[in-house]
């Protein structure tokens, strides 16, 4: 376990509310069918566990231009710019190295400059949660 998994506590309490009935409802509904302030919130959440816990590649399995564009997005959208920023150099530099193992090295290289971002991830989620469960867009 890396200092990252140990240090980490988890989600915020209204975030993990929030995160719980998403999932209950997406166990029920195709994904095209889940609202997109769900999806950006279910995303970050996804993303923001993904880099504490070291396992990115986990996160990008497979599907890694698409994971990297969605963690983009959704960090956008929760107001994570420096964040989004990292993701978007990272997005850029894999549509001019397509292979695998360039794929691979580009997202360990990730982590490192998420630390240099001035985003507290935690509070950022746990805020865009709090806003769309008081406005009834996210179930709570």
């Amino acid at each position: 376990m890396s200092n990252r998994q140990q240090s980490w506590p988890g989600h915020y309490p209204i975030t993990s509310y929030a995160l719980d009935a998403i999932s209950k409802k997406w166990s029920d509904n195709p994904p095209s069918e889940i609202p997109r302030t769900e999806r950006v919130l279910y995303v970050a959440c996804a993303f923001r566990a993904a880099v504490a816990m070291d396992t990115l590649s986990d996160f990008f399995s497979g599907e890694m231009i698409h994971q990297l564009h969605s963690a983009r997005e959704a960090c956008a959208e929760i107001g994570a710019h420096a964040t989004a920023m990292v993701l978007q150099r990272h997005l850029d530099d894999l549509a001019q190295h397509t292979d695998e193992l360039t794929a691979t090295r580009i997202a360990a290289g990730i982590p490192t400059q998420l630390a240099c971002a001035d985003d507290d991830l935690d509070e950022l989620i746990a805020r865009y949660a709090a806003k769309r469960v008081r406005e009834g867009l996210l179930p709570g």
